[in-house]
This record gives structure tokens, C-alpha cells and sequence, in this order.
């Protein structure tokens, strides 16, 4: 039976440094990463000061995985970078390539996470090649779900759909329960923007019901948010709302401001579907702080764009005025931000099909794909 996150605690508590409690701290990591990633990221960083210590190299290259695993959670994007690259250097050094394989995929998503879209293929190039003929499946399975992501990102829905499907064949093959509800979600998402809502509602409940099973309180956030963002687009208003407010009751026990501030926004959004101008701009008042507490600039563009429509209505001329004044800075900084990137995207489009071939996509076919993120 799995160890839950306070029973490994106190196995840790009463042993000596060692590898095997440097191995013991990198697994309580991976415990806690979806429920509070700062303790997450201590754990780990416990764990690379041990393995540094004893000089055990495959004990620091996983600690390293794990901490930037922890940094790409908290959105800080140059840490994650920093370490899965010192994490890589030691995998090599050691002839690890399972290890160089999750480093490279880690390096990948945090591209993706910033619009690097290109820079993130070349990366899970990388790593089918390293995995091909006996390479670990869980790894192959992660890659194709976050070769998914990019192809989502890029608006290739059916393409998404493709890599999270095969992804979720590899899991179901497995029996990892935890990642057949991050892949069963993201085909949700996709299922949604195809417009296939019903098939979206049976995703995303089939990955509610596993993460439920497992105690998952903070993943079920993403599963309550998302089948609101399909009960709002059916208009479907009571029934988004009781999803949101799931959402928000379950992200709050969990202290993620920056999933906070989506399930925020979306009530806000609500609200003003619905008419509650009041109701609007309370969930925006306690949205914005958390937006600028994690420097999410897009969202807090959002946000303004929001308060001016509420405002609006309300008849309140120069609140409204000010969020819109607030909205047009907030966008244009954005525009002036992602010039690059949104070039960098219109290249990808135009060569799609040449990426779906650097990505390994004609072995895809021969064993399928896997999953973390949303």
C-alpha cells in the first residue's frame, strides 16, 4: 500500500542521513507537489543536500528533477530551467538516460509553459529518441502528453487529441491511476474546444471519479474548473456555478493562489453572464491580489476587462473608465511581450507538419503517450 505524505514524514523523521532517505525525501516531494509545492520544493531541497553530501550523483540528479518539477509549478520558469539542465549534466555523467529523458521532458514543458513552442519539441525529440526500443514507459508516456500540450497551444485540437489518447493508453497499461486523470482531463479540454461537450462531461468526470478514489484534493480543483468551463459554454448556469464553487472551496484548503485566481476569474465571469454585477466584482476583488501576487500579467488584464464591463453596467462611468484605461496598458504590454513568441507560434502553425515528424510522431504508434499537466 502507498505511503501517505505524513506517514512518510515520520519514516523520514527517524533515520539517519543517507541515499535511501535522500530517495525517501524526493518521494514525499512528489507527494506534496500538488498540494502545497513550497513544502514540496523544501523536501527536495533536502534531498539535494543530502545526496550532494554523500556524493550519491543519481540521488542528486533526481533531487534536482524534483525541485525543478516544484519551480515549474510555482511558475518559476528560469529555476526549473536551471536545475533540469544540472540535472541532465549529472544524468549524462552517469549514463542515466531515463534520468536525461524526465530532465529534458521537464526542460520541455517549462518552453511550452512559455510559448517556446519550437525550443519544447526539439527537447521531447530528444527524449523518444533516448527512450526508443527499452526506455521507460512512464517518461514516454509523460513526453507524448506534453507534445500534446504544445499542439494544443498551437490550436491543433485533433492533434492534442491524438498524443492524449495515445498517452492514456501507455497509463492504462500501467495502472497509474494518478496520470490517467491528468490525461483523461486534457482530453476533456480538447473534447470541449472541438465542441463535443458531452464527450468533454465524460472525460472530465472519469478523471473527478479516479482523483477522488485517490484522495487528490487538489487536482479534483482542475476537474471541478474545467467542467464549469464546459456547463458555462452550454449555458448551463447552475451547474457551472456548483462546479466553481467546488472548485474554489477545495483550492483555497490547498493554498494555490496562482489555480485560485483562474477558478476567481471564472466566477467573476459567471456573475456577470448571470447578471450579479455585485457578485462580479467581490470575486474580482479578492482575484486581483493573488493575480499580482503571482505576477500573472495576463490574468490581471482579464481582470480589468472584467471590472470594466461591470462597472459599466452598474453605471459607475469612471470605475469603468479606469479598468478600461487599466485593460488597454495591461494588453498592449502583453502585445509588445509576445511579439516574439506569437511569431515564433504563426512558424509552428506553418510547419506543423514538419514538427509532428521532429517530434517522434511515427512512433507514437508503436507504444502510444502519457500525461502530467493540465
Amino acid at each position: 500500500m502507498t505511503e501517505t505524505a505524513p506517514e512518510l514524514r515520520r519514516r523520514i523523521a527517524g533515520m539517519p542521513d543517507s541515499p535511501a532517505k535522500a530517495a525517501l525525501l524526493v518521494e514525499l516531494a512528489s507527494r506534496l507537489r500538488n498540494i502545497d509545492a513550497h513544502q514540496a520544493l523544501a523536501a527536495a531541497e533536502q534531498a539535494k543536500a543530502l545526496s550532494a553530501g554523500s556524493g550519491d550523483r543519481a540521488g542528486l540528479a533526481a533531487a534536482l528533477r524534483s525541485i525543478a518539477a516544484c519551480r515549474e509549478q510555482l511558475a518559476d520558469y528560469p529555476g526549473a530551467l536551471a536545475e533540469a539542465a544540472e540535472a541532465l549534466a549529472v544524468a549524462e555523467a552517469c549514463g542515466d538516460r531515463d534520468g536525461q529523458a524526465s530532465a529534458l521532458n521537464i526542460m520541455g514543458l517549462v518552453h511550452t509553459r512559455l510559448g517556446e513552442y519550437d525550443r519544447a519539441l526539439e527537447h521531447y525529440t530528444r527524449v523518444r529518441s533516448l527512450l526508443a526500443g527499452d526506455g521507460d514507459p512512464q517518461t514516454e508516456a509523460f513526453v507524448l502528453n506534453n507534445i500534446g500540450l504544445v499542439y494544443r497551444d498551437l490550436g491543433d485540437e485533433d492533434l492534442a487529441l491524438e498524443h492524449f489518447e495515445n498517452s492514456l493508453a501507455i497509463l492504462r497499461g500501467l495502472g497509474d491511476v494518478k496520470n490517467q486523470a491528468n490525461a483523461l482531463s486534457n482530453i476533456g479540454t480538447c473534447h470541449r474546444r472541438l465542441g463535443r461537450h458531452a464527450a468533454a462531461i465524460a472525460s472530465l468526470e472519469e478523471s473527478l471519479r479516479l482523483r477522488q478514489q485517490a484522495g487528490d484534493r487538489f487536482s479534483q480543483t482542475h476537474s471541478w474548473n474545467n467542467l464549469g468551463n464546459v456547463y458555462l459554454e452550454m449555458k448551463q448556469y447552475d451547474r457551472a456555478l456548483e462546479c466553481w464553487l467546488k472548485a474554489q472551496e477545495l483550492v483555497t484548503a490547498c493554498k494555490d493562489p496562482a489555480t485560485q485566481v483562474y477558478v476567481l476569474v471564472n466566477l467573476g465571469r459567471l456573475r456577470l453572464e448571470t447578471g450579479d454585477l455585485d457578485g462580479a466584482v467581490e470575486h474580482l476583488d479578492q482575484a486581483l491580489p493573488l493575480a499580482r501576487q503571482v505576477g500573472d500579467q495576463q490574468t490581471m488584464c482579464a481582470i480589468h476587462l472584467i471590472y470594466s464591463q461591470a462597472y459599466g453596467l452598474r453605471g459607475d462611468r469612471e470605475r469603468a473608465l479606469a479598468s478600461s484605461r487599466e485593460h488597454r496598458r495591461l494588453e498592449r504590454a502583453l502585445q509588445r511581450e509576445s511579439a516574439e513568441a506569437r511569431k515564433r507560434q504563426r512558424q509552428m502553425r506553418r510547419e506543423i507538419g514538419a514538427a509532428r515528424l521532429r517530434a517522434g510522431n511515427a512512433g507514437a504508434g508503436r507504444r502510444g503517450g502519457g500525461p502530467p499537466e493540465e
